[in-house]
């Protein structure tokens, strides 16, 4: 049988955490989840108005990570230019 999501990724975030009562900025996070990778070369126009070439498209399940910066897959590390979600699954382009 197919599987829907074969390959497992790596998100990195940054963000910002509390601790010891204080708050420290640009804390590194990775988030490992299942997707399926599908590589391609096209523009994807932004709601900016600005186009934006695509090297890759992730399709998970996962929920949107809002601070998703970069995907790493097999070794590579990707720049995630925009998470979209929808009913039943979310895309994740990239570029690198």
């Amino acid at each position: 049988m197919v599987k829907k999501r074969p390959h497992t990724i790596t998100i990195k975030t940054s963000g910002s955490k509390i601790k010891d009562g204080e708050l420290v900025n640009d804390v590194q996070l990775e988030i490992t989840i299942k997707a399926r990778f599908e590589p391609t070369f096209s523009l994807r126009k932004m709601k900016s108005g600005d186009e934006i070439l695509i090297s890759g498209l992730f399709y998970t399940n996962h929920e949107m990570i809002n601070d998703a910066r970069y995907v790493v897959f097999e070794d590579v590390e990707y720049k995630v230019v925009v998470w979209e979600r929808f009913q039943s699954h979310g895309i994740i382009y990239v570029q690198n």
